[in-house]
């Protein structure tokens, strides 16, 4: 006599579907709330304002990793 009623491996795939599926939603809730206070912040930026930024950003990242890449080649 079994006390304790075992899962079958389809309850647990479900129910780790349906984790997943929560984990998933909250993230895309989060991306989503992230992308539209950044787009607010950066509505005022002219075209020119918004190039030069991410050419400042593509730069300090792009040395980061190219200090990262040679520091371990030595």
């Amino acid at each position: 006599m079994f006390l304790i009623k075992r899962k079958n491996k389809h309850e647990k795939d479900f129910n780790q579907d349906v984790l997943a599926m929560r984990i998933a939603k909250r993230i895309i809730r989060l991306q989503v709330f992230i992308a539209n206070y950044l787009n607010s912040k950066a509505v005022h930026f002219s075209q020119d304002q918004k190039k030069g930024i991410l050419i400042s950003i593509c730069a300090v990242f792009g040395g980061i990793s190219l200090y990262i890449i040679l520091k371990s080649i030595n």
